[in-house]
């Protein structure tokens, strides 16, 4: 039976996509027409189709304002409902950024999505026609380009495919593409990526205001606190997920009592108690009645220091500069500039700590399902790591107490090409404590 339902969906999709491209087609071509006097004026145009997530809506016009820095650019996001933040296009204050919405029906099913026409299908023809729009309206001497391709234009500009002995065999696309998106931020000058200025200035007093009605002194900070909690059923997506909202209170606690306000973004919500027991110490969109497509922004492009898990939403955040202590991190070769690490602990199959020097060498590029389970930090292990970095924060450009044991990484680890070090909490916990058998998740 389920045979047949798998034959009769094959055989109805198939059809739909080729009854539904044509007009698909003729919406996409009306909808580049729309921004036509951008284009008509763009010196390099991108089209971005694959990758989706939203983190490439920030990370691609980056990169293409950096290496186009004197060139008059159009990105184009070839959006749905479904992934994207538009207020990403409110960021910019020297590219064009323009979402054209894909015309396809779309129905969302156990946190993924069906599409028809096909979407791999459609944006083939997206990228071609975008291609014919282009160059009719701009002249033929443009520089158009899909997302993938000025990446891979970047990587191969940048040299960071010839930086790292390990090469993508080991590390895979993304670690060059990040590699060499830190050394174009480096090398190329942009302006900082911010709301427009009403924007900024509404939330700014709604904040303080919240802030205030606590009792709080002024002047306050900020600590955007970005919690992943992805719930597709895929268990290689899970892994990135971080701890639950409650875990992070005390931490929350401590980063008010050192001035900042936590602005909570992210896949979890907190609870009417935590923020009462918060007293506007940790603020959310809907604390606030705010959007919280604009909250997300607002607070990774606007806060002093950013605590997170690994997820596209401190994508607006990345970049040298800004503070980040990164919490429930993984995978264990990873880290972003001037952050400071806490990475996931993993058990084997009964339960017990796997030691770190096995996790940073053997067991480096497996699949944490191979030799047992990862585990999410603890609420003392959150406060601990808070605490560090309140105190690292405070004290910059201290030595690295912890190199030595940050050795055990490969060197050619985007670990270490972007600078990132352990958590001096991370290291306490699982470098000079002995193994044990975890009870909490």
């Amino acid at each position: 039976m389920i045979s047949l339902l798998r034959q009769v969906w094959r055989i109805f999709s198939r059809t739909a996509t080729v009854l539904l491209l044509p007009v698909s087609g003729l919406v996409w071509v009306g909808r580049l027409l729309w921004p036509q006097r951008e284009i008509r004026c763009a010196d390099v145009v991108v089209l971005m189709t694959s990758p989706t997530s939203f983190g490439h809506t920030v990370m691609g016009p980056d990169a293409t304002r950096r290496m186009y820095s004197s060139k008059r650019c159009v990105f184009l996001i070839a959006s749905w409902r479904h992934e994207c933040n538009p207020v990403v296009k409110d960021l910019w204050p020297d590219i064009h950024v323009i979402f054209v919405p894909r015309f396809m029906i779309t129905i969302a099913k156990n946190h993924r999505i069906i599409a028809l026409p096909f979407v791999k299908i459609h944006d083939r023809m997206a990228e071609w026609l975008t291609g014919k729009i282009v160059r009719s309206l701009a002249g033929s001497n443009v520089i158009y380009r899909n997302l993938l391709e000025l990446y891979r234009d970047m990587v191969a500009r940048e040299g960071a495919g010839k930086f790292f002995p390990a090469g993508e065999s080991a590390w895979g696309f993304s670690f060059e593409l990040t590699a060499a998106l830190t050394k174009l931020q480096d090398r190329v000058a942009a302006e900082p990526i911010r709301l427009p200025e009403i924007v900024r200035d509404e939330l700014r007093n709604l904040l303080e205001e919240a802030w205030k009605k606590s009792g709080r002194a002024l002047p306050r900070k900020t600590c955007c606190l970005y919690l992943r909690n992805e719930k597709r059923d895929s268990y290689n997506t899970q892994l990135r997920n971080g701890s639950e909202v409650r875990r992070h209170l005390p931490a929350v606690g401590l980063l008010n009592e050192n001035g900042y306000q936590v602005l909570l973004t992210g896949d979890r919500e907190a609870d009417l108690t935590s923020r009462r027991e918060a007293e506007g110490g940790l603020i959310d969109g809907a604390s606030i009645g705010i959007d919280p497509n604009v909250f997300q922004l607002y607070a990774a492009t606007e806060s002093d220091i950013l605590i997170g898990n690994n997820g596209a939403g401190i994508a607006p955040a990345f970049g040298p500069g800004k503070p980040r202590l990164l919490l429930d991190w993984y995978p264990y070769f990873s880290g972003y500039p001037n952050s400071w690490v806490y990475f996931k602990g993993a058990v084997d199959e009964n339960g017990r700590d796997i030691p770190y020097h096995r996790i940073f060498t053997e067991l480096l590029h497996k699949n944490p399902n191979e030799y047992g389970d990862l585990r999410n930090m603890s609420e003392e292990e959150i406060l601990a790591a808070g605490t560090d970095f309140i105190n690292d924060v405070a004290n910059p450009g201290k030595p690295d107490p912890h190199a030595d044991t940050a050795r055990l990484i490969p060197a050619d680890s985007i670990f270490h090409y972007v600078g990132a070090r352990l958590s001096p909490a991370w290291v306490q916990q699982n470098a000079m404590q002995p193994s044990s058998v975890r009870k909490d998740g």
